[in-house]
């Protein structure tokens, strides 16, 4: 994969991708970006949203996966750090410590699952729960931070604060519902906002959302799946060409609203790391990627 030497080349990068939102991300990235070696790129899973708690693991997640390891390897970065946001779900103060405990358990399995049948060897799983009992995690919280009345978004800082202290991170990769620079709403950039004020030095690059097939809420997270969602899931036993087909019936747009081209696009991604999957259709091709993440 040829490596990225230019803040230019960089930005042509971010355009030509389709997974990320170009507008918002150059204008989070630093321009001496490209000339940090070793550095590292962090993205963090929630188990909860504001009213629901996650039932499993999306298909939309492996954009995350795909191109956080295009980015360390153009980038030559030394890792990526996947963080489970286990205590961040606690503090929602929704769900009982069972429900958190059970959905932690089944997201982690699933990652692991990603992380080894991809051979992704520079990923580290963490859970959030395991950083928060680090001396520097501690001194963070205690000392380096302000006491916010939204404890998540604390723990959010204190996470971006840590893995700068302890791996040199670089980039934060999250998710976005819009294709501007507006700072709008409650995906992952209104965290980031807040984060960037603590990490001054910090760059940020922006995916687009998760895609369900349902009309009337069609752009959502992509690390997690809530019930009344009708989207393909990280499970064994999903069938890929059942749940398109049964999707047809609410859609005369053979596309679903972009939902299978966003399909198409995390397809390509695995292909420009790991080698085009020749002679399937698009469905056959989600169902190789899907079924090699769950064996």
């Amino acid at each position: 994969m040829n490596k990225i030497k230019t803040f230019e080349q960089l930005k042509t990068f971010i355009r030509n991708e389709p997974l990320i939102e170009a507008e918002p991300t150059i204008a989070a990235l630093k321009r001496d970006l490209v000339l940090q070696s070793n550095g590292s790129v962090f993205f963090g899973v929630g188990i909860v949203s504001k009213e629901n708690i996650s039932i499993s693991v999306p298909f939309d997640i492996l954009s995350m996966f795909f191109i956080s390891e295009i980015l360390r390897q153009t980038l030559d970065f030394k890792k990526v750090m996947v963080l489970i946001a286990d205590s961040h779900a606690v503090s929602n103060n929704t769900f009982s410590n069972a429900q958190i405990e059970n959905a932690t358990t089944k997201t982690k399995s699933t990652l692991q699952k990603v992380i080894t049948n991809f051979n992704l060897t520079n990923f580290e799983l963490l859970l959030a729960s395991q950083i928060s009992q680090e001396p520097e995690f501690q001194t963070i919280i205690l000392e380096k931070l302000p006491k916010i009345s939204n404890e998540y978004l604390r723990l959010e800082i204190a996470d971006s604060l840590f893995f700068q202290k302890r791996d040199d991170l670089k980039i934060k990769l999250g998710w976005t519902m819009q294709k501007n620079n507006r700072e709008i709403g409650h995906d992952e950039r209104f965290f980031d906002r807040q984060i960037k004020s603590f990490c001054p030095d910090l760059s940020f690059v922006h995916l687009k959302p998760g895609r369900t097939f349902n009309k009337e809420r069609q752009r959502v997270s992509p690390y997690l799946s809530v019930n009344g969602e009708s989207r393909i899931l990280l499970e064994k036993g999903e069938d890929v060409r059942k749940k398109i087909n049964f999707a047809k019936k609410d859609w005369p747009d053979p596309n679903f609203g972009g939902a299978v081209r966003h399909l198409a696009n995390i397809v390509r991604a695995f292909e420009k790391l790991n080698g085009n999957i020749p002679n399937m259709s698009l469905e056959e091709k989600i169902q190789f990627i899907l079924d090699k993440t769950v064996e």
